[in-house]
């Protein structure tokens, strides 16, 4: 997109937002949301960088990372990991303590979307049959992963 290409809006993984100088902004005749930039710019991502959008965006709008960690080493991630650093840096996700999260619910809203139905349940019941194979619940009703729970 025009803007993101002359530098007028520019991601700062420092500040982990974009940031962007108003007059700058003003002088530029598009219809263009900030949004809709980053959107346009999901098709240079690695194809693993997606889908790890696409893993994400079925927690819902944000997550926590130690729910993407029980998915490492299974067939959702069968290369053993994620690439969270990448789409930080890219704006389409945010990092806080423990929580990831979209940079915006239109991203999120996009990524889900996009999905094919049938993808995005298969997706689901794989998550899903991940989760419940490598947690239990106790009668605190929390997730524990397995090899903690058999150890007490």
């Amino acid at each position: 997109n025009l803007l993101l290409r002359e530098s007028t809006i520019l991601y700062s993984p420092q500040l982990l937002r974009f940031d962007w100088n108003p007059d700058k902004v003003s002088a530029v005749k598009t219809g263009d949301n900030v949004a809709s930039l980053i959107i346009s710019n999901l098709t240079s991502l690695e194809p693993s960088a997606l889908w790890t959008l696409c893993v994400i965006s079925c927690f819902g709008f944000k997550s926590d990372t130690s729910l993407l960690r029980l998915l490492k080493g299974s067939s959702i991630y069968p290369d053993g990991g994620f690439d969270l650093v990448s789409l930080v840096e890219h704006g389409f996700v945010e990092i806080s303590g423990s929580v990831v999260s979209f940079s915006h619910d239109l991203i999120h809203q996009h990524v889900y979307e996009k999905m094919p139905m049938r993808k995005r349940q298969k997706l689901h019941l794989d998550i899903g049959t991940t989760l419940a194979a490598k947690t239990i619940l106790d009668s605190r009703i929390s997730h524990q992963p397995i090899e903690d729970s058999m150890e007490q």
